[in-house]
């Protein structure tokens, strides 16, 4: 008789945890500059323990990957892990705007 393998999945909180999807864009709607709106649904957890559904539109992040990979010739992960950087930037920048700290 053979093994049998089980997993174990950890779940944790981690910031910058990746979520990966596909998503299927006609070369029609990408020479003819097309713009698609990408919302991205996300569960998460509250400080009780109560899930909810956290949802992201983001037509700007996939407007930066592209032009990433163009004009940089960047793997699609490269560009992700910038367009996650480039985000992380503006979220900081926005939030010390509010603060009156620049």
């Amino acid at each position: 008789m053979g093994s049998k393998k089980t997993r174990e999945y950890a779940t944790h909180d981690a910031q910058g945890e990746h979520h990966h999807a596909k998503i299927m864009i006609d070369l029609t709607d990408v020479f003819s500059g097309a713009v698609h709106e990408v919302s991205l649904r996300m569960p998460t957890l509250d400080a009780q323990g109560h899930v909810h559904v956290r949802q992201r539109t983001s037509v700007q992040r996939a407007r930066r990957m592209r032009t990433l990979e163009r004009d940089f010739d960047a793997v699609p992960e490269l560009a992700a892990l910038v367009a996650d950087l480039l985000e992380e930037r503006d979220a900081l920048r926005a939030h010390l705007l509010r603060a009156g700290m620049i």
